[in-house]
C-alpha cells in the first residue's frame, strides 16, 4: 500500500513520503533537509530528498553489517553521517550521506532505543526495548536511563535514573519520554509527568521546569480484572490508564523546542486525534501552538528550523506532514 498524505491537513504542506511503512516509530532530518523514516516493522530507514523523493533504503531485516531487527531512531553528525539504532540486534549502525555502510558500534550492557547525535563522534542512547526490560521481577534503582557512547563503544557517561513503580505496566510509561542533545546539554520530557529536565553535558541535573499542558490530564490508574476462561481456569487482565502528556520533543536551532503534546480526545468525522504541535522555550513555557489535530507519532524539525515534519497515522496508513512554523 502506498500512502502520500496530500491534502490530508489543509493548514500544512503535505508532501509524497510515500511508502508502504509497517509501525514506523521516529523520523529525522539531516543538515541539508532529507527526511529519514524509521520504518520499523519493516526493518528499514527510508531517506526521501527535501522534495519527498525517495533518495535509499537502509537496513532490511538481519544481523550482517548494515541490517537492522526494529530500528528504533536515526540522527546524523553535522557531516551528515547517519546514526540508526538498531534495537533488536543491540547496536547502533555509521552510514554516510550516501546511505553505505561504515561501521556498527555494539551496544552489550542494555537495551537500545532513541538515538542523538553529539558533536561529531559521540551520540546519546536511551535505555529502551519496548514493555521488555519493564517485566523484570526487581529494578535496580541504581540503572541509569540515558547513556553516551564514542564511535569505539566506550561508555563516557551513564545518567538519569529510573522512576519505579510496583506496576510493570505504568513503569513503562513512567520512564518512556523524549530526549533531544543541544550543545552541551540534555533535555528530557517525561510522557506522563509534565516535567521538562535539563541535565549538564557530564548528566548533571539542572532544572526541572512544567511543560505546557493542552488539557488537565487524569491521574494514573490501573485496573485489573480476573475471572474463569473455557477451560475454567483462573484468568487475569491488567489495563493502565494513563495520559501520554508528551508524544516526542524535537530542537529547532534556536534553542526552542518543539513538541507533540496530547490534547483531549474530541471525535471529528470518525477520527480520535490524540496530539498537536507546539512550541516552547527552552523552561517549557508555551510560545505558540499549532491547533490542527492529528493521531501523531514523532516529530522532526528542518535544518533552519522553518518546518516541521511530523509522523502521524490515519485509517488509511502512515504519513508525513511538512508544516511551516
Amino acid at each position: 500500500m502506498l500512502f502520500c498524505i496530500l491534502g490530508f491537513l489543509l493548514s500544512g504542506t503535505a508532501l509524497p513520503y510515500a511508502a508502504d511503512y509497517h509501525q514506523p516509530q521516529a523520523i529525522g532530518v539531516n543538515s541539508k533537509g532529507d527526511l529519514f523514516v524509521v520504518d520499523t516493522g519493516n526493518h528499514r530507514v527510508i531517506g526521501f530528498d527535501p522534495a519527498g523523493d525517495p533518495l535509499f533504503v537502509l537496513g532490511g531485516k538481519g544481523q550482517g553489517p548494515g541490517e537492522f531487527q526494529q530500528p528504533s531512531g536515526v540522527a546524523f553528525f553535522p557531516d551528515n553521517r547517519i546514526l540508526v539504532a538498531d534495537r533488536g540486534n543491540r547496536r547502533v549502525h555509521i552510514f554516510d550521506e550516501l546511505g553505505q555502510w561504515v561501521d556498527a558500534v555494539n551496544i552489550p550492557n542494555h537495551p537500545v532505543g532513541s538515538i542523538a547525535a553529539i558533536g561529531r563522534d559521540r551520540f546519546l542512547l536511551t535505555r529502551s526495548n519496548g514493555f521488555l526490560f519493564t517485566f523484570k521481577y526487581r529494578i535496580n534503582p541504581d540503572e541509569k536511563r540515558f547513556f553516551v557512547y564514542d564511535l569505539k563503544g566506550n561508555q563516557a557517561l551513564a545518567f538519569g535514573s529510573y522512576q519505579l513503580h510496583k506496576n510493570a505496566l505504568l513503569r513503562t510509561r513512567l520512564n518512556a519520554g523524549s530526549i533531544v542533545a543541544h550543545g552541551n546539554r540534555f533535555i528530557y520530557a517525561g510522557s506522563i509527568q509534565n516535567d521538562l529536565v535539563t541535565y549538564d553535558h557530564q548528566g548533571v541535573q539542572l532544572t526541572t521546569k512544567h511543560y505546557a499542558l493542552a488539557f488537565a490530564p487524569n491521574e494514573p490508574e490501573t485496573r485489573t480484572v480476573s475471572f474463569k476462561n473455557d477451560q475454567n481456569e483462573d484468568v487475569f487482565s491488567m489495563r493502565v490508564i494513563a495520559d501520554k502528556l508528551c508524544l516526542s520533543l524535537a530542537m529547532l536551532p534556536s534553542g526552542e523546542l518543539l513538541m507533540l503534546r496530547a490534547v483531549e480526545h474530541t471525535p471529528n468525522q470518525g477520527v480520535m486525534p490524540a496530539s498537536e504541535l507546539a512550541r516552547l522555550d527552552i523552561n517549557g513555557a508555551l510560545i505558540e501552538r499549532y491547533p490542527e489535530q492529528h493521531d501523531a507519532i514523532a516529530v522532526a524539525a528542518g535544518p533552519e528550523g522553518m518546518y516541521a515534519f511530523i509522523l502521524i497515522e490515519s485509517d488509511t496508513g502512515y504519513g508525513v506532514l511538512k508544516r511551516a512554523l
